[in-house]
């Protein structure tokens, strides 16, 4: 039987290793590292999914922003990834089940919609949905043809043209300089 817990300290070689597998060594390198990069994972939205007490699955959210480019304010969303399931245990429902219970605990907390970087073809399922031919990017305008959303059930609170940004006291600029 798979449980699901939110991460521990001591989960964090495992869950190090099974991204490595899934995502590469090279991961460290995309636009939605990047965002993360300086900011710690929110621990209350950080689970693992463990069968006998071995690690198969990880999801984290992160706190970060949404710059908008016309108005220049900002405000809190949170960022979606990464989810990785072992190989030799997907295809199980682990995935579903951990993404449906971190997206019920990411929307008690009401802190924002909620974007990741993914196949909309997967994820609408999940009620995520395209920008709608909004321009709102990753830094270095990155992986804005693949940014979904979730909690902007008309998109008409978002931007025509945004940014999203790490919530680590940084300012926009630093992100946008050329």
């Amino acid at each position: 039987m798979i449980t699901l817990d939110y991460q521990s300290a001591q989960d964090l070689p495992a869950v190090e290793k099974l991204l490595d597998q899934a995502f590469g060594a090279d991961r460290y390198m995309k636009a939605s590292y990047r965002l993360r990069a300086g900011v710690e994972a929110k621990p209350e939205l950080s689970f693992t999914a463990k069968m006998d007490g071995v690690l198969y699955g990880t999801l984290r959210f992160w706190q970060a922003q949404l710059f908008d480019q016309a108005s220049g304010t900002v405000r809190p969303i949170l960022f979606l990834g990464p989810i990785a399931i072992s190989r030799d245990k997907q295809g199980l429902g682990i995935g579903a089940k951990l993404l449906s219970h971190g997206l019920r605990r990411a929307k008690a907390m009401k802190i924002g919609p909620v974007f990741l970087v993914g196949s909309c073809v997967y994820y609408q399922r999940y009620g995520f949905s395209d920008l709608g031919g909004r321009s709102i990017t990753l830094p270095d305008g990155q992986d804005g043809d693949r940014l979904l959303v979730l909690g902007c059930p008309d998109l008409h609170d978002l931007p025509q043209a945004g940014l999203l940004l790490p919530d680590n006291g940084l300012s926009e600029s630093a992100y946008t300089a050329a």
